[in-house]
Order: structure tokens, then sequence, then C-alpha cells
């Protein structure tokens, strides 16, 4: 608030009509030596979004559900609100890895239909990134390490989503390897792939599983163990004094 302050007191002056800001912003693209080697965007301006730039920011979390002709942009925010740092903030303002899904299932659905994901962390004024944005970024780390090829340096394929089992994501490195994506276990444990033409002599299957609740269960076989063991040698000792 106070850096908005003093732009508007010192600058006022220096602020001109938005048809002036119209004009210029045409110009300057139109004459800039090096409008093919940096990146424009039209975020801001009236009637302007997903019309010009060298890519689209349509809107915050915008995902179209499939292939543009033009390179696009998802840009979100991990905590629901804001892009920036707030302190009065709840749990439920954030975005969560492992239900509903949502920052794996905007990520995968982004790089399936061809965009880039933009994922925002609002910092404190010191620069730190505070405990739950941290844990959001390396559980998208703990992920990307096991399914990371299904992400880097792979791009959309002919088609985006299975047109069976809609929860089913596509990508492809170019090297005949088709990555099906799929982030909850159906129920009755089968995978159906309609769009995958495969081959009996040449196709190979191979299963890649990342499972967020293993380390839940994990803890939890711990805290138990721990727990009886404390209480086996709690008794123990009092048997021994009795």
């Amino acid at each position: 608030l106070a850096t908005v302050y003093q732009c508007i007191n010192n600058h006022l002056e220096e602020w001109k009509p938005v048809t002036y800001w119209n004009f210029l912003s045409e110009g300057v693209f139109a004459v800039i030596p090096v409008r093919d080697t940096v990146v424009t965007n039209d975020r801001w301006g009236c009637g302007t979004i997903c019309k010009h730039g060298g890519y689209y920011t349509c809107s915050d979390r915008y995902n179209p559900g499939h292939l543009l002709k033009h390179k696009w942009e998802n840009c979100m925010t991990i905590d629901k609100k804001s892009w920036g740092y707030r302190r009065d903030t709840n749990f439920s303002d954030f975005l969560t890895i492992e239900s509903p899904l949502l920052i794996f299932q905007s990520l995968v659905e982004t790089v399936s239909c061809g965009g880039n994901l933009l994922l925002n962390v609002g910092p404190t004024h010191a620069g730190r990134i505070v405990p739950i944005f941290e844990e959001r970024l390396r559980q998208m780390g703990k992920w990307l390490k096991v399914n990371g090829e299904a992400i880097y340096n792979s791009s959309a394929w002919r088609v985006q989503n299975d047109t069976v089992t809609p929860g089913v994501w596509y990508t492809w490195n170019q090297k005949n390897t088709i990555y099906a994506i799929f982030l909850s276990w159906p129920a009755d444990g089968y995978i159906v792939l309609s769009d995958p033409v495969v081959s009996l002599s040449k196709t190979q299957v191979y299963y890649i599983i990342y499972c967020v609740y293993i380390y839940i269960y994990i803890y939890i076989y711990i805290y138990i163990y721990i727990y009886i063991y404390i209480l086996y040698y709690y008794y123990y000792y009092v048997f021994l004094i009795y």
C-alpha cells in the first residue's frame, strides 16, 4: 500500500489517457528490434485479452481444454484469493495437492493442451517462502521426480484427454513414447485407453506410480508403533517398581 501511495503522489502528472498507452504499445511493438526474441502478452487492457501478444493469458486458471493455434499460459496462484502474501489467511484459502488434486490436475491438463503453467507463490516482505507454500512446491517436486519425463521435454499429443476415460490426459515426447496420466484410481481397478493405437509386436507398456498417501500410511504406522512401544515400556517400568 505504501508503494502505491508513493507512485500516485510522485508520478500522477506523468500518466496519460488510456488511448496514449494503446498507441504507444502498438508503435513500440511494431518497431522494437527484439520483438521476435522477447515474450509479450495482453494481460492488461480492455477488450484485448486473448487477441494479441506472443502468447495468450486469457484469465487466471485459464485452460481451453484443447489445443490452440496460438501459444498460451495458465496463470494461477496457490493462494486462491491473492497473488501476494497475506497474513490473515485460513488453511482453506490455499490450493491442495492431494484432494481434489487441484495443482497436479492443473499442471497435467495444461501440458496436455500445449500450454505453460505459471504457478505463483507470495513471499513475505523479507523474501521468505512461508511453510505452506514450501510444502506445496516440495510436493510438486516429489511428484515430478517420479513423473517428470511425462512433463519435461514433452508436448501435446494428437488427443488431449481420452474419449472413453475423461480423467486420462496424454502427452508425448516425439520419440514414439506416449504418456497417459491419470490422477485417480478407478473404483473397478481398470484403466481403459481408447485413443492409443497399439501393435502387439512393438508396443510396450510401463507403469509409473506416485502415491501421495503412502507417506500418511507410513507416518501412521510409525506413530502407532512408537505409541505402543512407549505404552509397553511404561507398564513394564511400573511392574518392576511395584
